[in-house]
């Protein structure tokens, strides 16, 4: 398989793919800038407009996300295209595009890669967001996907020095100087990607399972259930980061094919839980917010659940020791008699105990 063909192979996929992430992008956004407008209205007496609601959401974690990745992925969409007209029409009159392809040290090249990078980390920082917010914030729970985090930055920056500075040639990407910068971005993303999918995953099993004990939520749901998981965990990108260090591993030349759509598919994986913030499919968790913070860990769809009559019986017992005596008679109850339950006073050291019920 030549360089070429996978090229040619990628920026047509790639083109589909952003696609269906332009129209996801568009929905999300749409979305949470309505369902923005009706919170605000549900807490106003007045009726407010959509330019304070737009202006109100430039807070939303979710949002501004949101915004980067469409910048950044359609920009790296455009450099594929850019990239696909110079090497047939305008580098060497169209004549050597596998020369043009194997450049690592073209400006565009390069900056696609950077963008590359950059998707990956916004990708893997919005993973540990969602699982510190899922796990009601608890800081070690971020800890160890933030240090994985850094170690993809590092070995980014240094897979763009190789690049644009000591290596040329496509073939060159395997050369071991620059392998170890690009075995870091895979081993620190994968480890971020899969320890963020095992603690969102657990924690909606533990949710579902509470749920169900309660009689809140009936069984079968499986399905729905994998569903959110498969949404929230990302699995859709760490499926293709996987895909990619194989193709890696082997020195295929389809190598170039999966780090080419990566974008791409990074902010589907992204959509896809904006698009879900947006439609309120929120299953809360009792952890306080609004969603980018999410008030929970939206994990389920929003369903209103039957009501059920409770019975509460609260009783509260309050002793006071005195150091003197209390002469004091009971007081009369409704019939004549000693109302006990109401007032009990002692006598001697005498103690005051008042039940309520």
């Amino acid at each position: 398989m030549s360089v070429v063909s996978v090229n040619i192979a990628s920026s047509n996929i790639e083109g589909a793919l952003f696609g269906i992430f332009f129209a996801l992008s568009v929905s999300s956004i749409c979305l949470l800038v309505n369902r923005r407008w009706k919170e605000v209205n549900a807490s106003s007496t007045t009726s407010v407009g959509w330019a304070l609601a737009f202006r109100g959401i430039w807070r939303s974690t979710l949002f501004i996300a949101s915004i980067l990745f469409v910048l950044v992925v359609t920009a790296h969409w455009s450099i594929g295209v850019r990239r696909t007209f110079d090497a047939f029409m305008y580098y060497d009159n169209g004549e050597s595009p596998t020369e043009y392809y194997q450049d690592l040290k073209h400006p565009l090249e390069v900056a696609r890669t950077a963008l590359l990078i950059f998707t990956l980390f916004i990708g893997d920082v919005i993973l540990i967001h969602r699982a510190w917010i899922v796990w009601h914030r608890k800081y070690l729970v971020a800890l160890p996907p933030l240090l994985s985090a850094a170690g993809l930055f590092t070995s980014g920056v240094g897979v763009l020095r190789e690049f644009s500075v000591t290596h040329k040639r496509a073939d060159e990407i395997f050369a071991q100087t620059v392998t170890r910068w690009i075995i870091g971005v895979i081993v620190s993303t994968l480890l971020t990607k899969l320890y963020g999918t095992a603690m969102i995953a657990y924690r909606i099993f533990l949710v579902n399972k509470s749920l169900k004990q309660t009689g809140l939520r009936s069984g079968g749901r499986g399905a729905m259930e994998v569903l959110m998981i498969f949404i929230e965990s990302s699995t859709l990108s760490t499926a293709w980061t996987v895909f990619f260090a194989a193709a890696y591993a082997t020195k295929s030349p389809l190598q170039s094919f999966p780090t080419g759509c990566s974008p791409a598919i990074n902010g589907i994986a992204f959509m896809l839980i904006t698009v879900r913030v947006g439609l309120g499919w929120d299953l809360q968790l009792g952890v306080s917010g609004s969603e980018d913070s999410p008030q929970a860990a939206t994990l389920a769809p929003f369903h209103s659940y039957p009501l059920r009559a409770i019975r509460l019986t609260v009783t509260r017992t309050v002793e006071r020791q005195t150091d003197f005596a209390i002469a004091s008679s009971s007081p009369k109850g409704p019939n004549g008699g000693s109302d006990d339950s109401v007032l009990e006073i002692g006598k001697g050291t005498g103690s005051v105990r008042s039940l309520e019920v």
